[in-house]
């Protein structure tokens, strides 16, 4: 009796907690939708402080809004995605989108105004690697 209650309550619970992972289509619809809400607001806020600075905003006033609504609004999305619970067996792959979106904020971070001469995005590594797993808005450079 012991024997089959004991197998009873192990088989109940490996039905229980099963596997929770989400697909990779569940996860790319989640992941764009955190980049496409963060996308908008970042575009709309940098926007609003942009037109108030007049018709012909300097490099500086720029890398100014770069770094006080662009960046942050970035950061912002990469804590929420990288809270996301991640596809079985897609791990590495999505840690290293991320690496490189970090390693990115940090670069753009330690000099906005070089950011924003710049014709290269310091996010073109993490968009390349976000758009080649399948990501449309994370994958898209804003």
């Amino acid at each position: 009796m012991f024997i089959t209650s004991a197998l009873g309550v192990a088989l109940l619970l490996a039905g229980c907690g099963g596997d929770d992972a989400p697909t990779k289509a569940e996860y790319i619809t989640k992941a764009d939708a955190i980049c496409k809400k963060g996308d908008a607001a970042s575009q709309k806020d940098a926007q609003a402080k942009l037109s108030a600075l007049g018709s012909s905003p300097t490099k500086e006033q720029v890398a100014s809004v770069v770094s006080e609504i662009v960046l942050p609004n970035i950061e912002s999305q990469l804590k929420e995605l990288r809270a996301l619970d991640k596809p079985k067996g897609d791990g590495d792959t999505i840690d290293a989108i991320y690496d490189d979106l970090d390693a990115g904020l940090k670069r753009a971070k330690a000099d906005p105004a070089a950011t924003v001469a710049s014709t290269t995005s310091p996010f073109a590594d993490a968009t390349a690697k976000a758009r080649a797993y399948g990501m449309k808005d994370c994958g898209s450079d804003g």
